[in-house]
């Protein structure tokens, strides 16, 4: 009885010392990505709103956005656009609509 208390016991420390040891990596995913934030396609500025309405961007379909800040600072908006079930393309514009390299 008691060898299987402490059997039991060694496994409860044992799967809690994995759990602990994946923690960090996903904690370092999240400061890679601190720059880019998800945005909702109705949040886009208005500018941006109205670019995408226009060509070459008014036949697709934006699928997601996120708002980006760069090493240097500067922002744009990243945005991943559909075009019916299969063709996909991002762009990234400034907050006045503008494209950005």
């Amino acid at each position: 009885m008691m060898s299987t208390m402490a059997l039991a016991l060694v496994s409860f420390f044992s799967v809690n010392s994995t759990a602990t040891a994946v923690t960090p990596s996903i904690s370092n995913e999240r400061i890679m990505d601190q720059g880019k934030e998800p945005v909702k396609p109705e949040d886009l500025p208005d500018p941006i709103k109205k670019a995408l309405a226009n060509a070459p961007y008014n036949e697709w379909q934006v699928a997601s956005a996120f708002s980006v800040t760069a090493d240097d600072g500067k922002q744009h908006y990243e945005i991943d656009l559909k075009k019916g079930e299969e063709e996909t393309t991002t762009v990234k514009l400034d907050k006045d609509g503008n494209p950005v390299e």
